[in-house]
């Protein structure tokens, strides 16, 4: 058995994914990691790129083609073929600390949390691959195993690109992720969250997460042209928060991170002033569907509140004028 399965969702990303498979076969640790490319039906060189891959570290690499069904399915695809002991998502426009990649695999072979923390870097595609550190500041000892239970209320900002979970866990999970749906990653995350029982923190980033182009998923411009599947997301979660609900740290973990979505479903809304009443109407109509304890969560942006309430109460009636004064905050 390997130790760690890496799965790589490729789409179109003949210009990114070597990049990203060579930071993780100069490894030394080559022999105990196991990569599965999964080329998401693209229509450029990603699929040869990959094989090429698996042709040159056949012990390592393993290229699997399928037809197009988004993020979710190369996931749920990963899952299935995964035999490492533990498993890690790496997105082929981003990459890893080599080194660090290296250090990370030691730990694993010996240790059996449910899940190892790291920290990651965001690096800033318009500063030249600029680097920040990211999530070095959990109040919690490195190396030390905790209670999942014990740690819910203080543990934040629960990112896929610092997150490496026992296989095990995983599969239990199954292949439940939504296809053909972007920011899959919520479901991904907060099903896991809701499974582990010991988690570890170590603070070197192991993860570089790419920012600043605007095509990406993440960006203002994506979420609010795919706010559909956001929201459809973000409905799925507040589901799965009210079917698991109960008086444990890990339930109220588990609304604070639906809040958060929810809260950026409203933000998507309040940036769409200028869509002619657009914004205003998918709001009201999202609103409805809401439950109460998410607007009462400390997960949601303490800014974001305010706005949300006058719009409610006002049913809407100065959306464009309150909204329009404080995107730029929400920006």
């Amino acid at each position: 058995m390997k130790t760690l399965t890496i799965s790589v969702a490729a789409y179109n990303a003949e210009k990114t994914l070597k990049k990203c498979l060579d930071s993780m076969v100069s490894v030394k640790c080559i022999n105990d990691i196991e990569i599965i490319v999964v080329n998401d039906g693209s229509k450029d060189s990603t699929s040869e790129i990959a094989h090429n891959y698996a042709e040159k570290y056949p012990q390592s690499v393993v290229a699997f083609d399928k037809e197009n069904g988004g993020h979710g399915s190369t996931i749920n695809t990963s899952v299935i073929k995964a035999t490492g002991k533990y498993f890690k998502i790496v997105d082929s426009d981003d990459w890893v600390e080599t080194e660090n990649l290296d250090r990370l695999v030691e730990m694993l072979r010996t240790d059996d949390v449910d899940l190892v923390v790291n920290s990651y870097f965001e690096a800033d595609l318009n500063g030249n691959h600029t680097k920040t550190i990211k999530v070095s500041d959990y109040p919690f000892e490195e190396n030390k195993t905790y209670s999942f239970e014990d740690i819910a209320l203080d543990f934040t900002k629960a990112h896929m690109h610092k997150m490496t979970f026992k296989t095990e866990l995983v599969r239990q999970m199954g292949p439940v992720i939504d296809e053909h749906c972007f920011y899959v990653d919520v479901e991904y995350v907060g099903f896991l969250l809701a499974k582990v029982n010991t988690v570890k923190f170590l603070y070197f980033p192991v993860y570089d997460y790419l920012l600043g182009y605007e095509e990406q998923s993440a960006s203002n411009k994506s979420m609010i042209s795919r706010r559909a599947q956001h929201k459809k997301v973000v409905n799925r979660m507040m589901e799965f928060y009210k079917s698991n609900k109960d008086e444990s740290n890990r339930s109220e973990f588990l609304r604070r991170y639906v809040a958060s979505f929810v809260g950026r479903q409203y933000k998507i809304y309040i940036l769409m002033t200028e869509n002619d009443g657009e914004g205003k109407k998918e709001f009201l109509d999202f609103d409805k569907t809401v439950y109460p304890c998410f607007l009462k969560s400390p997960g949601i942006r303490r800014e974001l509140l305010p706005v949300v309430k006058i719009i409610k109460f006002h049913k809407g009636l100065f959306f464009c004028p309150v909204a329009k004064m404080v995107q730029i905050f929400l920006r």
